[in-house]
C-alpha cells in the first residue's frame, strides 16, 4: 500500500507543474503578442503623412512641407478660388481647413465624388459651377485639405511607440497648428489670423476640427463638425489604442477646461449629425454640454436619410456650413467676397462692435437655436467633466467612395439638385483651367516654414 502511495504522490506535483508551465507559456505568448501589436504601427507607415504620386483635381495644388516635429514629409492639397492667380491681384483670402476621416489623407475628400465641379462639393460651391447655383452666399476662400494621419484622431501621441521621441512620431495636433497653418500663411495670400480662418471635418475629422478649435479658439473664427465621431474613445477594435482616449484628448474634458476662452474668443460652432448615421447620441450630448456651459452654437442634428458619408453630408449641409463660415468672417470685420449667383456681396461690420451670429433661416436644427451669446462670458467651468456617450461608430470605409455615394438627400436637406453631368449651358459652369497659382512667401506667421507646391 505504501509503495502504491509513493507511486502516485508525484502526480499532483506534476499536474501543478504542468499547469504552471502552460500558464507561463501563455503569459509569455501574450506579452510577446502585445509587444508586437504595440510595436507594429496600426496603419501602414508608407505614405502615411504624404501621398506623393496622386493627381489633384483642377484648381488644386499638392504641397508638401518638411516637418521637424515628425521628421517626415507632410502633404496637403490647396485650392485657390477664382481670380486668385490673376496678375496684379494682391487680395488676401480667408482659409478653410478640411480634416479627413478615419483612414483618410489629403486626397480623401475627393474620393467621394465622380465630378467635384458638378456635384455639391466645397469646390463647386466656391467655384460657382453648380446649376442651379447655391441660394446662400458662399465665401471666396482658400481651402486646405489636410493630411492629419490615418487613425490619429488628431491627437499628439505620448507613448514610446509614437510619441515625440519615437522612431515614428504621430503628433497630428502639433503638426497642424505649429507647421501646416504657418506654412500655408507663409506661402499663400491668406488672412493670417483667426478672423480669416475656419476649420471643419467629417467623422474623425469632425472630432479633430472641434478639438483644435476648442483648444485654440484664438486661432479660428468658426468650426463645423459633420457627423463627428470618436469624441471620447478610439472605437476601432483592431487599433492597439482601442478604448477611451487619454483624459486630455476627450472632447468633453477639452470643452470643460477651455469654456472660458471659447466664450472670450467668440468661437462660432456648428454641429451637424444624422439621425441614423450612428453619431447622433454623442453629438446630442456635446450640444447639451455646450448649452449647460453657456457656449453659443448652431446645430443641425437628427438629419434623416443620411449615411455616414462625407458627400451625403456636404450635399445636405455644405452650403449652410460655408455660409456659416462666411457670416463669421464678416462679423469679425472682414470684407469678404461672396459667391452668390455670380455676384459679390461685400459686407463690412464695424470691428469695434461685438460680433454675434444669427442662425440661418434654412437651419434644420431640431431644437431651439442657442446661437445668441448668453450672459456670463467670464464663465469658469466646473471640473465635473461628464463624459460624452461612447461612440457606436464602426468604420467600414476607406479612401474608396462607399456604395451610398449616389444617394440623393431627402427633403430635410437643403441642396437637393445634384447635376448628373457637367453643366454646359453657361460658360461659368465649366471649371476654369488648371490653376497656375504658385505658392510664394508673403505672410510671416509663426516659423519661417513654407510649402513646396506643384499643380496638376
Amino acid at each position: 500500500m505504501l509503495n502504491q502511495l509513493k507511486k502516485i504522490r508525484p502526480l499532483p506535483f506534476l499536474l501543478i507543474s504542468f499547469t504552471g508551465l502552460i500558464g507561463l507559456a501563455l503569459w509569455i505568448i501574450t506579452q510577446h503578442s502585445n509587444t508586437n501589436t504595440a510595436l507594429a504601427h496600426h496603419v501602414p507607415t508608407t505614405n502615411y503623412w504624404n501621398v506623393p504620386n496622386a493627381t489633384p483635381p483642377d484648381n488644386v495644388q499638392h504641397c508638401t512641407l518638411q516637418s521637424q516635429l515628425v521628421n517626415n514629409t507632410v502633404g496637403v492639397n490647396v485650392y485657390t478660388p477664382p481670380g486668385y492667380e490673376t496678375p496684379g491681384n494682391n487680395q488676401r483670402y480667408p482659409v478653410i481647413y478640411l480634416l479627413h476621416g478615419l483612414n483618410g489623407d489629403e486626397y480623401n475628400y475627393f474620393s467621394f465624388y465622380s465630378n467635384l465641379y458638378s456635384q455639391v462639393s466645397v469646390l463647386s460651391l466656391i467655384e460657382g459651377t453648380l446649376s442651379p447655383p447655391p441660394s446662400l452666399p458662399i465665401p471666396q476662400a482658400i481651402v486646405v485639405f489636410v493630411n492629419g494621419g490615418a487613425q490619429s484622431f488628431y491627437n499628439d501621441f505620448t507613448d514610446s511607440f509614437h510619441g515625440p521621441n519615437s522612431s515614428f512620431p504621430i503628433l497630428s495636433e502639433s503638426v497642424i497648428m505649429q507647421e501646416v497653418i504657418p506654412a500655408v500663411d507663409n506661402s499663400f495670400r491668406t488672412i493670417a489670423n483667426k478672423s480669416g480662418r475656419a476649420i471643419e471635418g467629417f467623422s474623425m475629422g469632425g472630432r479633430g476640427a472641434l478639438k483644435l478649435a476648442f483648444k485654440h479658439s484664438d486661432q479660428f473664427c468658426s468650426v463645423v463638425s459633420y457627423d463627428g465621431a470618436a469624441y471620447e474613445e478610439v472605437p476601432v477594435q483592431n487599433n492597439p489604442y482601442f478604448g477611451p482616449h487619454a483624459l486630455e484628448d476627450r472632447i468633453s474634458y477639452i470643452v470643460d477646461t477651455n469654456a472660458s476662452s471659447i466664450l472670450q474668443n467668440n468661437l462660432q460652432i456648428r454641429l451637424v449629425a444624422g439621425a441614423q448615421s450612428g453619431q447622433q447620441n454623442i453629438n446630442a450630448a456635446l450640444a447639451d454640454q455646450l448649452q449647460s456651459l453657456g457656449i453659443p452654437f448652431e446645430q443641425a442634428l437628427n438629419l434623416s436619410g443620411l449615411q455616414h458619408d462625407w458627400r451625403q453630408f456636404y450635399e445636405a449641409q455644405g452650403e449652410e456650413g460655408l455660409n456659416f463660415h462666411l457670416r463669421c468672417f464678416q462679423a469679425a470685420g472682414l470684407s469678404v467676397e461672396a459667391e452668390d449667383s455670380f455676384s459679390y456681396l461685400p459686407l463690412v461690420i464695424n470691428p469695434a462692435s461685438t460680433p454675434t451670429m444669427t442662425p440661418t433661416a434654412t437651419s434644420t436644427a431640431t431644437s431651439t437655436a442657442t446661437n445668441t451669446p448668453l450672459p456670463g462670458s467670464t464663465f469658469t467651468p466646473t471640473a465635473t467633466n461628464t463624459p460624452l456617450p461612447s461612440s457606436t461608430f464602426t468604420p467600414t470605409w476607406t479612401n474608396t467612395p462607399p456604395p451610398g455615394s449616389t444617394f440623393t438627400p431627402t427633403a430635410t436637406a437643403t441642396s437637393t439638385d445634384v447635376p448628373t453631368n457637367t453643366p454646359t449651358n453657361t460658360p461659368t459652369n465649366t471649371p476654369r483651367p488648371s490653376s497656375t497659382a504658385t505658392a510664394s512667401p508673403t505672410a510671416t506667421t509663426g516659423s519661417g516654414i513654407t510649402l513646396s507646391c506643384t499643380s496638376n
